[in-house]
């Protein structure tokens, strides 16, 4: 975020502040989650392994971690700052299923991405091989609908859920499970 700060006021043809700089870096790691989040991320985080994949760095992810998301335990956070690349960059998934590979015998059949970003998340995905779930906060179209993806986009993502919110997610995968002992994507951790 220094880095785009700077750009921004070159672009402007203003000298970049120090203060300032970190001032603009620091609004991301404060800015409240959705009223949902919290309580969501606590149900499915007692059902799956959390993984977050960021297109930040470690410094930012740890003081988003430490205010906005304080009291969610991830079992691991990936950031673009240790892999060394942005989304949507293919080599970002690959890493995400290293990762869980290596670390928990997890296999890419058994992930599931969970995004509100279409061609951040969803394209790339796709392109690995993922099952996602799109988080389509605000836009038209109801579960089973497209309305939102961007044209840009259209036949290039292949989401298997669609939620409003992750309230809406947490509240399905609890029910599921309430009724059959299992979880979204057949029971898969």
């Amino acid at each position: 975020m220094h880095e785009v700060y700077a750009r921004l006021a070159a672009s402007l043809a203003l000298a970049p502040l120090p203060t300032e700089a970190a001032a603009f870096a620091g609004l991301k790691a404060h800015a409240p989650p959705y009223p949902d989040t919290l309580a969501a991320m606590h149900a499915l985080g007692t059902h799956y392994k959390l993984v977050a994949l960021s297109n930040i760095d470690r410094a930012s992810i740890a003081c988003t971690l430490g205010a906005a998301l304080r009291g969610v335990r991830f079992d691991a956070v990936l950031t673009a700052e240790e892999i060394g690349s942005y989304k949507p960059d293919r080599r970002n998934f690959e890493y995400l299923l290293d990762y869980v590979a290596r670390e928990w015998g997890v296999g890419r059949g058994e992930v599931l991405l969970v995004a509100q970003g279409v061609g951040s998340d969803h394209v790339p995905a796709r392109e690995v091989g993922l099952w996602s779930a799109w988080i389509a906060r605000g836009r038209p179209g109801g579960e089973e609908g497209w309305e939102g993806v961007g044209r840009e986009n259209e036949g290039l993502v292949g989401f298997r859920w669609r939620w409003g919110g992750l309230g809406e997610m947490a509240a399905e995968v609890e029910r599921v499970f309430g009724e059959e002992g299992g979880g979204v994507g057949g029971g898969v951790k």
